[in-house]
């Protein structure tokens, strides 16, 4: 049987609204409680629960994992990226990033300096022009 998956929203008696996600895994949580969030205003707190981080650091590593398996090997600049991204996440566990927020932003530095220097190396696709023959 599949999980059921809901989003709680409670209104205390003090006005503050609590949205709780169940059922979504890792990202997809905050997604689903985004439209809300917006329709709401300004947010002022977010817990994220130990199926977050579990999911996020689980999805980096597989990321890796299948990068590596499809041996793109065109670019040495992105190899090296990804390697230092691999050492960001090397041997750091969900429960650690949970407990430690020294930890938490170690990694997030480390995977932010990877974004920045990957942003530079992105290019647009250029659009494809379709000619079509006249009828």
């Amino acid at each position: 049987m599949k999980a059921t998956k809901t989003i709680e929203v409670t209104v205390s008696p003090d006005g503050k609204i609590a949205i709780e996600t169940k059922g979504f895994v890792g990202p997809r949580c905050r997604e689903a409680s985004r439209v809300i969030e917006e329709a709401l205003g300004k947010k002022t707190d977010e817990v994220l629960t130990t199926e977050y981080y579990n999911s996020a650091v689980t999805n980096i590593r597989a990321f890796f994992e299948r990068f590596s398996q499809l041996n793109i090997r065109s670019n040495t600049q992105l190899d090296q990226l990804v390697e230092q991204a691999v050492q960001a996440v090397r041997g750091v566990a969900p429960q650690q990033l949970r407990d430690s927020e020294s930890m938490r932003h170690k990694v997030s530095a480390q995977l932010g300096q990877v974004q920045s220097v990957l942003d530079g190396l992105l290019v647009e696709r250029p659009r494809r022009n379709i000619l079509r023959r006249p009828r």
